[in-house]
């Protein structure tokens, strides 16, 4: 005999996917919570080296000063613009020959005037110099490169990279600074490493910060990563000798 023909009820078929993004977020959800707490024994660069911090703390008779005069005048504002490798007395040839008629509107309204370099006349040495009006033995900056005294390995002489720490702390426990994402082929690090400013020295918008006077710093030379503004009156954005997206 044939089978009767009985009529069936289809069930919506529950989708595979479905369990396993409701174990991806799950474990997403617990890994965030994880990087929420984790803390790095990797050292933070906090912009100022304890002598520098003396130093800049010494320069309270400048906002004195300041109090004492009435305030700052608000309208008054003063526009620096150095220009790296720039020749004086071409400059001011190619001025009176009348090829650089914005240079010398500049010039008129205001002032330009040569400047002596540094010993050695290169960019970070100089652009250090003019920072924090001290030489290299004071801010640190000898050259584009230094080197590992042991291998003479060389580096780049205005900032470090630290690496992130083989253990990473996640609510206080010392764990590997790894983590797995399960059913995935991710591997997350839970703490990073960082990058420290090696010129030492304080920064004359630091002054002048510490005398209630904001200031944007635009692209300056040897200044990264920038130097922590003390009282939110500081905007920088660093120049020459900030790494690109590969580090290098």
């Amino acid at each position: 005999m044939g089978e009767t023909n009985r009529p069936t009820q289809r069930f919506p078929r529950r989708s595979a996917a479905f369990p396993r993004v409701g174990r991806f977020a799950l474990v997403l959800a617990l890994a965030i919570a994880m990087l929420a707490g984790c803390t790095s024994n990797v050292a933070q660069d906090e912009g100022l080296a304890e002598e520098d911090r003396a130093a800049l703390a010494s320069l309270g008779y400048v906002a004195a000063e300041i109090r004492e005069a009435g305030g700052l005048d608000s309208s008054k504002k003063v526009l620096v613009i150095g220009i790296d490798g720039m020749d004086y007395l071409i400059t001011t040839r190619m001025m009176d020959e009348g090829k650089l008629p914005t240079f010398k509107a500049l010039a008129e309204a205001g002032g330009f005037s040569p400047l002596l370099s540094s010993i050695p006349p290169q960019s970070p040495v100089a652009w250090s110099n003019f920072i924090t009006g001290a030489d290299p033995g004071g801010h640190g900056i000898f050259d584009f490169l230094h080197r590992t005294p042991d291998s003479y390995f060389p580096f780049l002489s205005t900032s470090q990279v630290v690496a992130p720490p083989e253990k990473a702390r996640v609510l206080g426990i010392p764990v590997r600074n790894r983590f797995a994402v399960p059913f995935t082929d991710y591997v997350l690090p839970l703490a990073g490493g960082t990058t420290l400013n090696l010129r030492r020295g304080v920064a004359f918008w630091q002054v002048l910060e510490a005398a209630g006077v904001p200031c944007v710093i635009f692209k300056i030379p040897s200044n990264f990563p920038p130097v922590p503004s003390e009282r939110g009156l500081v905007r920088s954005i660093s120049g020459m000798g900030t790494p690109d997206i590969l580090g290098t």
